[in-house]
This record gives C-alpha cells, sequence and structure tokens, in this order.
C-alpha cells in the first residue's frame, strides 16, 4: 500500500533511528543495483551514521565509498563523476557542518545508473529506487 502511495517500487519501515534507516535505505540501493557494489556516502553524513552503514554493508560483501566536501562544508558532488560501480547515494541535509547540501543536481538522468537517492530530511523528498 505505501509503495502505491508513493509511486515507489519499494518501501520499508519500523525504524527507531536515522542511522538505521540510512544504512537500510544503502542497502536497498545497493541489492537494486545489480552488478554495482558500491554505495557513495558524503563525508558529511553524521560519523555514526557511517558506521551504521558500514556494519550493515560490509557483511554483505559490499563497500561504502565516502564522497569529499568542498571548502564551503558541502558534498563535493564533481567527484561522483570519477566513481563507478556506484549503486546509490546517500547525502544527509543539513550535513554535519549545518549547512543545507544543494541536492537538485543529483537528480538522476535516464542514462545514469543509481539506484536510490537518500537524505535523512524531516520532510518527503522523492527517492528514486
Amino acid at each position: 500500500m505505501v509503495t502505491e502511495l508513493l509511486g515507489m517500487d519499494v518501501a520499508t519501515a519500523s525504524h527507531y533511528d536515522c542511522g538505521t534507516a540510512l544504512a537500510e535505505a544503502c542497502l536497498i540501493a545497493l541489492r537494486k543495483g545489480g552488478a554495482n557494489r558500491k554505495i557513495a556516502v558524503s563525508s558529511l553524513v553524521h560519523p555514526s551514521h557511517r558506521q551504521i552503514i558500514q556494519t550493515y554493508i560490509r557483511p554483505a560483501g559490499y563497500e561504502m565509498v565516502e564522497i569529499p566536501y568542498t571548502q564551503e562544508g558541502l558534498t563535493d558532488l564533481a567527484a561522483l563523476e570519477k566513481m563507478e560501480g556506484i549503486a546509490g547515494i546517500a547525502v544527509q541535509s543539513p550535513n554535519v557542518f549545518g549547512n543545507i547540501e544543494i541536492l537538485k543536481p543529483l537528480k538522476p538522468r535516464p542514462t545514469q545508473r543509481i539506484s536510490c537517492l537518500s537524505s535523512p530530511l524531516p520532510r518527503p523528498w522523492p527517492m528514486v529506487c
């Protein structure tokens, strides 16, 4: 029912905290990513949440790569162009520095093979899964 209401392929629920929910979203992206075995996580996602992601994905044989940040304190989205094998992207906004990330450039294009974009925001944002 939730997937129909939100127009999504996949929905998950029953998470008690942001880190767990984010790790589950990353797993969904990785499982849908086919040959893509990496999740790109902004280095500005809270360190505890990045550790939770590692705890969830490492035993399953997946890899987390960190996206660096700019001098302005935002995720360096240009760095994504050089990354290969990425099944999904996780960005937190506001980030660990308290800055609002500019997420519009992350809008998937038909030629991209990004399975999921996740951002722990207090209001619903489109998730591409």
